[in-house]
């Protein structure tokens, strides 16, 4: 009972955190940006979550990057990318299955707000949980007059491509990203 109790109390925490974010609930390769406040840690009282803050290395970027994992049955996990010189929320990603990889740009110390890149499944809605049809590579930029991330680039490359998450790795450095999420 006090495990039902418990994932009721974090949905009920999910679903206030969707409202606080717009766009969070958008198909792959969505946005947010709304949003006035980052999401608080959910974790405390939830079984099986991990709630996650990273920053890049570089001092002058000012994105602060979050995920929440939450495994049951299943396991889930969410996006999010704050920027902290204002405290909004810039981008949200949808709820998927089994994570993905979140990235940024390096910067070599001449942008405070580098591009942003989210590898997620997207999933037809006939797939299977386990196994989506295909991932969905997003890089988006900083739009300043609509202070968010927006989407630059965005392709959806089926499962049969998939090259694997160590050659997507090997590629994203090679492309000048460091991994955030998915390491």
């Amino acid at each position: 009972m006090a495990r039902l109790t418990r994932r009721a109390a974090l949905l009920a925490a999910l679903i206030a955190l969707s409202a606080l974010a717009p766009g969070a609930g958008a198909a792959p390769g969505g946005q947010g940006g709304d949003a006035t406040a980052p999401p608080p840690s959910l974790c405390p009282d939830a079984l099986n979550c991990t709630y996650l803050e990273r920053r890049p290395v570089a001092p002058e970027v000012v994105w602060r990057f979050q995920s929440l994992s939450i495994c049951g049955a299943n396991c889930s996990e969410r996006y999010w990318v704050t920027d902290t010189s204002t405290g909004r929320v810039a981008l949200s990603t949808p709820e998927v299955r089994g994570g993905g990889i979140v990235a940024v740009a390096r910067t070599n110390g001449t942008t405070p707000r580098p591009a942003v890149r989210v590898i997620l499944p997207d999933p037809e809605p006939t797939d299977a949980g386990c196994c989506p049809s295909y991932y969905r590579d997003t890089i988006y930029r900083w739009d300043p007059a609509q202070g968010r991330l927006v989407v630059d680039q965005s392709r959806r490359d089926p499962t049969t491509d998939f090259p694997g998450w160590d050659a997507l790795r090997r590629a994203l450095d090679a492309e000048q990203f460091d991994i955030i999420f998915g390491d």
